[in-house]
């Protein structure tokens, strides 16, 4: 009921800024989407979820878990991630800009994307694979993310460091 009452309270707030480039149920299932994503987002920061641990006499015992969601040190590297993708967003050409922001971060299916952009699909496709080399470059070159040779890969590199 809360997230129905928060999606309509967001439709009638923005509806002024609708420019009706795409279908208006689209515009309001984005808008539900969003609203449930923020609310089991926030539901998930504020639960902490007890482990059972079996006990010497077979019955079970809570283990309480550190949250290290608010742990300084990672805090910081989040905040520093952010500010770094944030900057390298911004140093890309428009036409790339839109399309991350489209896809990765408003999380819209490639024939939204076109639809809003009075675009084909496979147009929208390759603009976003350019956008995003584009973006891993730039975040290389700022030293956000390190680059791997693929002879290290098959040298047992880590693989996690690839963006």
């Amino acid at each position: 009921m809360d997230a129905s009452q928060e999606v309509f309270l967001r439709v009638f707030r923005f509806l002024p800024g609708f420019q009706e480039e795409s279908e208006f149920s689209t515009w309001i299932y984005r808008i539900g989407v969003n609203v449930c994503k923020d609310m089991l987002a926030k539901r998930s920061r504020r639960n902490e979820l007890p482990l059972e641990i079996p006990d010497d006499e077979e019955d079970y015992r809570t283990a309480e878990v550190a949250d290290e969601s608010y742990d300084p040190q990672t805090l910081v590297e989040q905040a520093d991630l952010r500010e770094s993708l944030a900057e390298a967003i911004s140093q890309l050409p428009q036409q790339q800009r839109e399309m991350i922001v489209l896809r990765d971060i408003q999380g819209l299916s490639y024939d939204e994307i076109a639809q809003v952009l009075c675009l084909e699909s496979g147009t929208v496709k390759s603009r976003l694979s350019r956008a995003r080399e584009n973006l891993r470059k730039k975040l290389l070159q700022s030293g956000n993310i390190f680059g791997i040779s693929p002879s290290k890969l098959s040298k047992g590199g880590n693989t996690d460091a690839i963006l």
